[in-house]
Formats: C-alpha cells, structure tokens, sequence
C-alpha cells in the first residue's frame, strides 16, 4: 500500500513537471531546463526529470559547465566597456576604435581587436567628436589667373647651331 501511493505521488509530480512545462514554451530552453530542475529536484531525482523532459543527462551536465564559461566571458565583457568608457572620456572623445584598440593595448597589456572595440564603442554611443575640416588650398587654379602666355620660340627645334 505504502509503495502504491509512493508511484503514485511521483506520477503526480511527474505530471506536475509536464504540465509546468508545457505551460512556459514548448521549445525546450536551457533556462527552462534549470528553472525546472530547480523546482523539482526536491522532490525527485534528476534522472527522472531529464527523462521526462527528453532531455540527456550528459546534455544537462553540458549546459551547466557551458553556463559557467559564459558567466566568465560577460564579466571580461563588462570590464572591457568601462575600460574603454574610461579611455574614451580620458582623451575627451577624440580618438576612434583604432587610437583606442592601441591605447588599451598599451595600458592594460590586453589583446583586442579592433573590431571588439569598434562594436563597443557603437553599442555604448561612444564616437569620436570629429573636428570640422580645413578648407584645402588648391594651389593650381590660384596659379593659372596669373600666368602669363610665352612665345612658343624653340618650335620643337632641339638641334644643336
């Protein structure tokens, strides 16, 4: 009797765990997946969780270790926008993604692309105030008002008298 109502309290909470499921989305999502693992590890084991979820155990183990990597690259992810914030407002706005891509290289002995830095720089609106163009002194066309015309007199003539 007691085994009974023991499968039968598991089939509930086997039933439970569906139905939550299906309530979140039917796409099975890693979030989904913990969240899920989180509820009803207490009362089952994770076996029978996976399971119900069609989810491979080795697949679950997998997500988790990925998961730490990806805490780690967002916490370097972090570090780099304020460093580059803090370059970009030290030079007052006036170098670009390549000055800048050198300068941190230079003063935080870290590699990085240019094009990291440049995707930064755009998602955090920082540009490069760019200072207005000189006017360009075209010397020719001041040159040719006052020339004065020759008298063609070798005529091609290059022998010698």
């Amino acid at each position: 009797m007691v085994l009974i109502m023991q499968k039968l309290q598991k089939l509930k909470q086997k039933i439970r765990l569906l139905q939550n499921m299906i309530f979140h989305i039917q796409i099975i999502n890693k979030k989904i997946v913990f969240k899920l693992v989180k509820q009803f590890s207490q009362d089952l084991n994770l076996t029978t969780i996976l399971k119900t979820i069609r989810i491979n155990r080795s697949t679950y183990y997998y997500w988790l270790k990925i998961e730490e990597k990806l805490k780690l690259k967002q916490t370097k992810y972090f570090l780099q926008q304020k460093r580059i914030k803090v370059l970009c407002l030290h030079h007052q706005y006036f170098y670009g993604h390549r000055k800048i891509t050198d300068l941190y290289q230079k003063t935080f002995n870290e590699p990085i692309t240019k094009k990291k830095v440049y995707l930064i720089m755009k998602e955090n609106n920082i540009c490069c105030k760019l200072r207005p163009k000189k006017n360009k002194y075209y010397y020719h066309k001041n040159l040719k008002s006052n020339l004065q015309v020759v008298p063609n007199l070798i005529n091609q003539d290059f022998t010698g008298s």
